[in-house]
Parts: C-alpha cells; structure tokens; sequence
C-alpha cells in the first residue's frame, strides 16, 4: 500500500517529537484513548491519523498541531 506523503511527514515530525521528549507510549496511548498498538502505527505513518488524535498527541507531547502541520508541510514540499 502506497502512504500519503503528507500523513508520513506528519507522522515523522510526530515520531521525532515522542523521542526528542522521552514520553512514554502509554502515556501517549492514554491521552488518546487508543491501545499502544494504534500509537505505533500512527507514528510509523502505518496508520492515518485523524484530527482529533492529532490533537491528542500533539497535546500529549506538548506542542501545537499547528507547529506539526507546518513542519510536515515544509518536509513535503
């Protein structure tokens, strides 16, 4: 299956944020209300993330989905 570049920026912006800050993939899993499983997929772009668990993950890893959004746009440009 070919992914959608944009979804895979997204999620490395998101994958590099989850190791820059040493956050735990529970914790991740718990913000979202999704297994640990669902996280992983999300951030090796296995998955397309929805907005309201970008949302979620952003929060959780303290950063604004804004801040992702542009940095994936920069990656995919």
């Amino acid at each position: 299956m070919i992914r959608d570049p944009y979804n895979s920026a997204v999620a490395e912006v998101l994958n590099e944020l989850y190791k820059k800050n040493g956050s735990e993939l529970a914790h991740l899993a718990e913000a979202v209300g999704a297994s640990r499983m669902t996280i992983k997929r999300y951030l090796k772009g296995e998955r397309d993330i929805r907005v309201a668990e970008l949302r979620k993950i952003s929060d959780a890893l303290g950063v604004a989905v804004a801040d992702v959004l542009a940095e994936a746009d920069r990656r995919v440009d």
